[in-house]
């Protein structure tokens, strides 16, 4: 029987952000690496090993260099290689995406096989999925977009500053949907960075950190008002750890003992 074949596969590759909406940047970057190693039509086996090569490479400075040709993607390596590659994780979502279903079929088979890498098909993971310090984190999070008052234990500024607020900004709510997509993209942002560097901090100064204004920007929470100020929150797998307000001491909100 003749083997599954993918041709235009780097055309496909580089317009991952297209073809396959709602993933994450580092995946499309992962994405945008495995396009520069490729060749144009291959089987999921040669796929597979491919792969294993983008990683092998990302985890190597001197080997990206040499192939990476994307301003932008040259750029972020230089800063996330881990999290781009633990994308790998990732990757076969993509190609569920922009091939026929027995090739993307194959290639799971092949790397559940020969690298553990199985991850659910899209659409399918919940929030309620995630486990249980990255859940804690998101509901807290949820919480203070949700229940920005100023009488709310998640104040966004001193009183000094609650003048300059719109009322608007204040009581603005979000629909179940809203806040649902909210999570799930906070909780896969949360994710990225403990499956990198071991935890996560999530901050806001006077303007949300990237992982934040990444979640919020999808429900159009504004940058300005919808979060609280002066606040931060480092995230382990046994542990998360909050501070609101200037000078104030951390709570450990969680733990898994």
């Amino acid at each position: 029987m003749a083997s599954n074949v993918m041709s235009n596969v780097k055309e496909k590759l580089s317009q991952s952000r297209k073809l396959c909406e709602g993933m994450s940047e580092r995946a499309y970057l992962f994405a945008d690496y495995m396009s520069e190693i490729i060749p144009d039509t291959l089987t999921p086996l040669e796929l597979a090993e491919y792969l294993a090569r983008a990683v092998a490479d990302i985890g190597e400075e001197q080997r990206w260099r040499k192939i990476a040709k994307k301003g932008e993607l040259r750029y972020q390596l230089s800063f996330i290689p881990k999290k781009i590659q633990n994308q790998a994780v990732n990757f076969p979502q993509i190609i569920d995406t922009i091939a026929i279903t027995d090739f993307a079929e194959e290639f799971r088979a092949i790397c559940k096989e020969k690298f553990d890498i199985n991850p659910p098909k899209r659409g399918t993971t919940h929030f309620r999925d995630y486990p249980e310090y990255v859940k804690v984190a998101v509901n807290w999070w949820t919480n203070a977009i949700s229940l920005l008052k100023t009488n709310a234990p998640y104040s966004p500024a001193p009183d000094f500053l609650l003048q300059a607020i719109p009322e608007e900004a204040v009581l603005k709510s979000y629909s179940d949907e809203d806040l649902l997509i909210f999570q799930e993209t906070l909780a896969n942002e949360i994710m990225e960075d403990v499956m990198a560097w071991g935890c996560c901090i999530l901050s806001v100064e006077y303007q949300p950190c990237n992982a934040l204004a990444t979640a919020g920007d999808k429900i159009d929470i504004s940058k300005v008002f919808g979060y609280p100020l002066l606040t931060s929150m480092t995230i382990w797998k046994s542990k998360v750890r909050v501070r609101v307000g200037y000078g104030t001491k951390s709570t450990t909100i969680w733990t898994s003992n």
